[in-house]
């Protein structure tokens, strides 16, 4: 089930092939950008195809040349509810974003580490705590600080994907793993 346009993956029980693979394998950590896909290629309940991920959703359309494109959802965008803020403001450890929001401290460390605005979008919340965690959204993720872990590590990227694909109400079923020799390569991707 492995070719150059093909990888399952064991740890979900899905394949990513053809110009989703060719995406996912262009950013500089897939694993950590975008996590496992927990869905196979399917075509969305908004009529976008797609792919889910545990931390994004891949989806393909048309550039304004007409050529096939693969890009992020902006699952940040669609998932944000504001909720408690924080106020953190130190104009020495934060970047200030066109949004009007900052980014600070270890966050923006991993943010410029990790892509940037390229790979996340821009800022589009304060911090906030939820859940007794400080988290802050960005247009396609949400930033999560987890003092409980080592310490390059306390930053890490929420799983939005599958929160993103139930609130669509898609279809549960798209979740269940696939075995590897049932894998295809789709030729319109």
């Amino acid at each position: 089930a492995q070719s150059g346009d093909l990888l399952f993956i064991p740890e979900t029980g899905h394949n990513i092939k053809g110009d989703f693979l060719k995406f996912y394998n262009n950013a500089k950590d897939p694993k950590l950008a975008y996590g496992y896909p927990i869905t196979e290629q399917i075509t969305s309940k908004d009529g976008k195809t797609v792919q889910y991920f545990q931390r994004a959703r891949f989806e393909a359309g048309k550039d304004s040349q007409g050529n096939l494109q693969v890009r992020l959802t902006a699952i940040g965008q669609a998932t944000y509810k504001p909720d408690s803020q924080i106020i953190i403001d130190n104009p020495a450890g934060c970047q200030s974003f066109n949004t009007g929001y900052r980014v600070c401290y270890a966050f923006l460390e991993f943010f410029n580490a990790n892509g940037g605005a390229a790979q996340f979008g821009n800022p589009i919340s304060p911090f906030e705590s939820r859940n007794n965690i400080i988290v802050q959204y960005f247009e396609r993720a949400r930033f999560e600080w987890r003092p409980d872990r080592p310490q390059n590590q306390r930053v890490v990227i929420a799983d939005l994907g599958r929160i993103y694909f139930d609130q669509l109400g898609e279809n549960a079923a798209q979740l269940k793993p696939v075995a590897p020799q049932d894998a295809t390569i789709n030729p319109v991707l």
